[in-house]
C-alpha cells in the first residue's frame, strides 16, 4: 500500500494535483491531503490511490534498498493517438 511519502512523490512524477488524484481514484481532495499529511486512511482507500497509479505507470517500491516510486519508460511520453478515426 502507499505511504504518504510516496503518494506526494507519485503526484510529483506525473505533475497531478490533488484534484487530479481525487479524479482517479474517487476520494476527495480533503482526505487525500489528510493522507499526504500522515492521518491514517483505510486499506481499501490506499488501494484505490494505488490502482491509480499503476494505471498510469507508476510503480511503488517498497523493498530492502528502500521506499520510493517509479514512473515506467513507457509511460513518460505516450504515443499520441491517431484522432481522425475519432471523429467518424
Amino acid at each position: 500500500m502507499p505511504s504518504a511519502p510516496q503518494c506526494r512523490a507519485a503526484r510529483g512524477l506525473l505533475d497531478w494535483s490533488l484534484a487530479d488524484l481525487s479524479r482517479a481514484t474517487g476520494l476527495t481532495v480533503h482526505s487525500l491531503s489528510a493522507f499526504e499529511r500522515g492521518r491514517d486512511m483505510r486499506e481499501s482507500n490506499r488501494m484505490l490511490v494505488r490502482r491509480a497509479f499503476e494505471h498510469v505507470g507508476v510503480e511503488l517500491i517498497d523493498n530492502e534498498a528502500g521506499i520510493g516510486v517509479l514512473l515506467r519508460r513507457e509511460h513518460i511520453n505516450p504515443p499520441a493517438t491517431d484522432q481522425s478515426s475519432e471523429r467518424a
